[in-house]
């Protein structure tokens, strides 16, 4: 039987790799590339080049430094050939700024976190949700929540940043910023879960942000609640939101659906996948609807119309002042 998690985390976690064709059927047996950790929240980003997976794995855990527990974001890094049959070897970042295996400490300066603590809950930064890195201008972002409600509620992002050199080291991380989005002017009243961040695959002067996002409209006591998708060309200001997809208010701030960390490209598409109906996150006194789809759903965007998307943001990234406008005020992205 396995034991319980550290105190001071919340849960196991576990990386599995498993491979598919066409991106719908995945009949490979899955992988442990981390067969299991102790954290608060987990997440990783992969790609597949010349036979081998890359991955960035980004965590909320505990790191001993001269005998001293600290507890903050950690970074590992690691290679996997296609046809290893086994967990494979994780080489933790080191930062030349800090000279031990990184860790963004939850009092690192910047980071914003109004969320009253209780009696399980360390002081500084929770890191109580998904993390998600990209390295983008020889730099390496790395996003997660900055809770702006001291009773829950005003899910946000901040992002942090460190220079990468010719031999992959980070430099010294720089202080915690919250992003801005164009038009986006209810962050302390709504909630963006989580932001997931890639390089644009069809611009790399651009970052590509998928993110849940739940924030009333300012007429008719309404709510934007829909899967958006945005765009920055430095990783701080990101373009007006586009709607990809509606989802519904599962209470709390929360949507039922949520967006999967990573995208994956063919030569003429995109695709994103979104998690429909995530376990336990419905909160509504009515039921949600039985028709609901449930599961792992994969969508496709033409490139053209990415690249259209992407020409639009960078204009509006131009122009913000004459850019601000709702997420919902325009018509679903197809």
């Amino acid at each position: 039987m396995d034991r319980m998690p550290p105190a001071h985390m919340k849960h196991w976690f576990s990386v599995y790799q498993v491979c598919s064709v066409d991106g719908l059927v995945f009949d490979s047996a899955p992988l442990a590339l981390i067969p299991k950790i102790s954290a608060s929240d987990l997440s990783a980003s992969a790609y597949w080049k010349e036979g081998q997976t890359k991955l960035v794995a980004t965590f909320s855990g505990g790191l001993k430094d001269h005998g001293v527990l600290k507890s903050g974001i950690r970074m590992m890094f690691g290679i996997v050939d296609i046809q290893a049959s086994g967990p494979i070897m994780w080489q933790m970042s080191k930062s030349t700024g800090l000279g031990t295996p990184d860790i963004i400490e939850r009092t690192h300066p910047g980071c914003v976190d109004e969320l009253k603590p209780t009696h399980n809950m360390a002081n500084g930064c929770k890191f109580d949700a998904m993390s998600s890195a990209a390295t983008f201008g020889g730099r390496r972002f790395v996003y997660h929540r900055a809770n702006l409600g001291a009773g829950g509620g005003g899910r946000f992002v901040q992002v942090v940043s460190a220079p990468v050199g010719e031999n992959g080291e980070l430099g010294a991380w720089s202080h915690f910023q919250l992003i801005r989005i164009i038009g986006y002017e209810s962050a302390a009243r709504g909630d963006i879960y989580m932001f997931s961040v890639t390089p644009n695959p069809v611009d790399p002067e651009t970052l590509l942000g998928v993110f849940p996002v739940n924030v009333p409209l300012p007429v008719h006591a309404s709510r934007c609640v829909c899967i958006a998708v945005s765009m920055s060309a430095d990783g701080v200001t990101w373009s007006p939101g586009t709607r990809l997809l509606d989802t519904l208010d599962a209470g709390g701030g929360r949507t039922i659906d949520q967006a999967v960390n990573g995208i994956l490209t063919t030569s003429s598409a995109v695709h994103f996948y979104v998690h429909h109906d995530v376990s336990s996150v419905w909160k509504q006194s009515t039921p949600k609807p039985r028709a609901w789809p449930h599961g792992l759903i994969r969508y496709t965007m033409p490139k053209s119309r990415l690249r259209n998307l992407t020409a639009q943001a960078k204009r509006d990234l131009a122009e913000p002042l004459a850019a601000r406008r709702p997420i919902c005020s325009q018509p679903l992205a197809s």
